[in-house]
């Protein structure tokens, strides 16, 4: 049998061998830490974007939605933050390649600094941009229906959407994507969403197209979903059936807001850890520092 050479790849090593493409192989640990890319998704007025503006500053706040002041008027007293509107995907994709390559000197008031963060608000907005200019019209139907948008309409809004996201994922800088949700698979339609809420068949996630929200989702390490939530407390109170005081957890009465960290039978969640024992099934009240602490590994409460 004739003997086998393995061969190696054409680069020289310094000594004139050549080199193997394992040659670059490194120690998991030494990896260096990326930026951030994570999606924040909601229903309505719950404070998205809020909490999107309290990520690194100075931070651009790029708004989709087709209301002038973009849902920017919630942080408009948070120091650091510069807004921006934008309302077609040419100028969209005009501002990512200024960002992506730090030429900012068109922007309004630009003090040739640049953003450690960039805030997409909302890609759901976004979606609906594409969608728009592919039929070519000025606003969208308040109601869209099969007969109004064909099969072939939705695929390439699917296809577009992901060409249109992709370098913002690929920004060398904070990237949070914030979303409306969406049910992506309703129980019996028949039953009006209001009165059924949610089933076991239920899974919420951002209010893109199936395709787009998975795509989405794989290209971003952190996906919160941020809801209010009953606020409970642990009291004492005496058993009569263990004979002694136990634990017990009662409503206050009042709401708080919560991040799901993890991901959920119903809701779409989840973030890579470190440490992902720290990780909890979310945070409440959650801030820029806790969800840094958590993407560092630390339980919440540490130093």
């Amino acid at each position: 049998m004739p003997k086998v050479t393995r061969q190696r790849p054409n680069d020289q090593r310094s000594n004139g061998r050549e080199r193997s493409v394992l040659d670059d192989a490194i120690p998991v640990g030494d990896l260096e830490d990326d930026w951030i890319k994570i999606v924040i998704y909601g229903q309505n007025r719950v404070g998205k974007t809020t909490l999107a503006c309290q990520f690194p500053k100075p931070l651009l706040l790029v708004a989709m939605e087709p209301s002038k002041s973009g849902g920017a008027l919630s942080v408009r007293r948070v120091a650091g933050v510069k807004y921006l509107r934008i309302s077609s995907t040419l100028r969209a994709a005009k501002l990512v390649q200024e960002l992506a390559e730090g030429a900012l000197c068109d922007l309004p008031d630009y003090e040739d600094q640049p953003y450690q963060t960039v805030v997409v608000d909302s890609v759901t907005s976004y979606q609906d941009i594409v969608l728009k200019e592919l039929m070519g019209l000025d606003t969208l139907p308040e109601q869209l229906d099969w007969g109004i948008v064909t099969r072939d309409q939705y695929r390439e809004r699917s296809e577009k959407t992901k060409e249109c996201l992709r370098p913002w994922v690929d920004l060398p800088m904070n990237t949070v994507f914030t979303a409306k949700e969406r049910d992506h698979n309703p129980p019996d339609r028949e039953k009006p969403k209001i009165l059924r809420g949610s089933g076991f068949e239920s899974f919420f996630a951002a209010d893109l197209g199936g395709a787009t929200v998975g795509w989405l989702h794989d290209a971003c390490d952190y996906i919160g979903r941020l809801y209010i939530d009953k606020e409970t407390k642990k009291v004492k109170r005496f058993s009569k059936i263990k004979k002694k005081e136990v634990w017990e957890e009662i409503e206050t009465g009042k709401t708080v807001r919560r991040l799901r960290t993890m991901l959920h039978p119903n809701f779409a969640a989840g973030f890579r850890s470190a440490n992902p024992e720290a990780v909890p099934e979310f945070i409440t009240e959650p801030t820029w520092e806790k969800i840094k602490a958590v993407i560092d590994g630390k339980k919440l409460g540490e130093g």
